[in-house]
């Protein structure tokens, strides 16, 4: 029974990293300082793996929907730019157990909708390009110059443990267990190619609800992200174009192991993704980008996934 349960644990804290608790192509882009932005986005999630379950071929299915709702304030804090975000997801997920006997029925062993965890993340520049109000920012990015620049950010990711949450069940929306990443960034701009090289280390506290009454405790989880992306602008007529990118991405999870009531579940992450994302800029105040994920390496506890969504911005 524990062995299983490690497997269903595995399945959900391996799942949405990518969503959630990971930054994207070009998070730390510069913008002018008093702007806000407002973002819904929205993932579907499907993935499966297989289980030490005595029949043959069975595995473990999920399938999520997650909804972002995302507010970010972009500020000028002592000379440097910075910004501060606020994420509140919204999840309707479901786990189900299959085998390919058709003596053994589809079972859905856990499901659940609700308000997940709250994530409130403060950044700041380091050094590179300084805050810059709308006049500033204009006439830096219409200089007519080649952009050469590098710069670099941290950011301090802090999640809540209010979101939705049933002890005895396998699924839930929120995890009863708050979670701290500092993250460290550089970007590097040639002209209109942009490479960035993320790293953090999430730290966790411990759910002591965890299936009732057992004590789940997880190790640092590192998290390593490379990002690509490029410049594609579209020409729509022969006066107007949409500003575009097009980015290609690698995210890597190495670590957090779980143990149960002191039990290790011997099910540290050595998970890496590719991610591919368009970005099209619609309107002067608004966005519109998709992405897909793939993973394409994961250890026998964690899940083989497929994510596929978009994000609506609009900046004020």
């Amino acid at each position: 029974m524990i062995t299983k349960r490690f497997g269903l644990l595995a399945t959900l804290l391996f799942l949405t990293p990518l969503l959630t608790e990971a930054s994207t192509p070009r998070g730390y882009k510069t913008v002018p300082t008093g702007y806000n932005l407002f973002e819904i986005i929205y993932g579907y999630t499907e993935g499966d793996k297989e289980t030490d379950s005595p029949l043959p071929g069975s595995m473990l299915s999920i399938d999520r929907h997650t909804t972002i709702l995302r507010y970010v304030r972009y500020f000028d804090w002592n000379g440097r730019f910075s910004g501060f975000a606020f994420l509140l997801p919204v999840v309707d997920q479901e786990l189900t157990f299959s085998n390919p006997s058709p003596f053994v029925p589809t079972t859905v062993i856990g499901d659940q909708s609700g308000i997940g965890d709250p994530t409130f993340v403060i950044a700041s520049n380091i050094f590179g390009q300084p805050a810059m109000d709308l006049q500033e920012y204009i006439a830096h990015y219409k200089s007519g110059k080649p952009v050469h620049e590098s710069s670099m950010n941290w950011s301090l990711w802090i999640t809540a443990p209010t979101g939705k949450y049933e002890p005895t069940s396998l699924v839930n929306a929120g995890e009863n267990r708050w979670t701290i990443k500092p993250e460290i960034n550089f970007t590097h701009i040639a002209d209109k190619v942009w490479f960035e090289a993320n790293a953090a280390v999430s730290f966790f506290t411990d759910n002591t609800e965890y299936l009732g009454t057992g004590r789940l405790e997880r190790d640092p989880l590192l998290t390593l992200e490379g990002h690509v992306s490029v410049d594609v602008p579209i020409k729509l007529t022969s006066t107007v174009t949409m500003p575009a990118w097009a980015s290609l991405s690698l995210y890597g999870y190495i670590g957090g192991e779980t143990s149960i009531n002191g039990v290790s579940g011997d099910d540290a992450a050595n998970d890496w993704a590719l991610s591919t994302n368009l970005y099209l800029r619609v309107h002067k105040q608004y966005a519109f980008r998709l992405f897909y994920t793939k993973t394409i390496k994961h250890e026998p506890t964690s899940f083989d996934t497929d994510t596929a969504g978009f994000r609506l911005t609009y900046i004020f």
